[in-house]
């Protein structure tokens, strides 16, 4: 699970958002909490087969979009490609959920991105969120996760110019077992849209 909260100018913007990831080993299903009182939204990505599907529940009625994901050349909102970001190990230390974590920060000109990475836990967290990221063809700058060792249980993101930052705490870390209902479609009123391609072009 992560809580992701937003800040301007020092000031939380809004409620944190709850996210549920689940991961086997080809598939991620994410999913988002916005409101108590509001169904989840999930979406499931599958590498294996380029895909993302949408489930959605209202009034009792299940439905799920199936679609391709398009391969997209990341760029800012100036057209330019995204500058690469060099993490450097600065040697602190502190301990989250009972994991040794090690800071690593990246910076660029506008952003500056921090990481508590715990290094036992093997699995590449950032590698599932690349293929959620690669949806967006609009981002700021997008840091090179594989020069952190092991899974970040914190994340802290500061646009540096529009004193904006997002801080994750990831939690209820459970490594092995797989909920797999968490990916199925059953119930769900399928629409296949893979044959127009992706939902954010081709």
């Amino acid at each position: 699970d992560a809580e992701m909260s937003r800040y301007k100018n020092n000031q939380l913007k809004d409620k944190p958002t709850n996210i549920s990831y689940f991961i086997d080993t080809y598939k991620l299903a994410v999913e988002i909490q916005p409101d108590e009182k509001k169904d989840a939204f999930v979406s499931i990505f599958d590498r294996q087969k380029g895909t993302m599907t949408m489930l959605q529940e209202e009034k009792g009625k299940k439905t799920a979009m199936v679609m391709k994901m398009p391969k997209i050349t990341v760029k800012n909102k100036n057209n330019e490609t995204p500058e690469d970001v060099k993490f450097t190990k600065t040697g602190r230390t502190k301990i989250i959920d009972g994991h040794t974590c090690y800071e690593y920060i990246g910076e660029t000109e506008k952003q500056k991105t921090t990481f508590w990475a715990a290094p036992d836990l093997k699995y590449n967290l950032a590698e599932s969120m690349l293929i959620m990221q690669s949806q967006n063809k609009q981002q700021n700058e997008t840091p090179n996760f594989g020069q952190v060792d092991g899974m970040p249980l914190e994340v802290v993101i500061e646009q540096l110019d529009k004193k904006e930052r997002i801080e994750i705490k990831y939690k209820n870390l459970k490594i092995g077992s797989v909920n797999k209902a968490k990916f199925s479609t059953d119930g769900y009123e399928i629409t296949d849209m893979t044959q127009f391609g992706g939902m954010f072009g081709k």
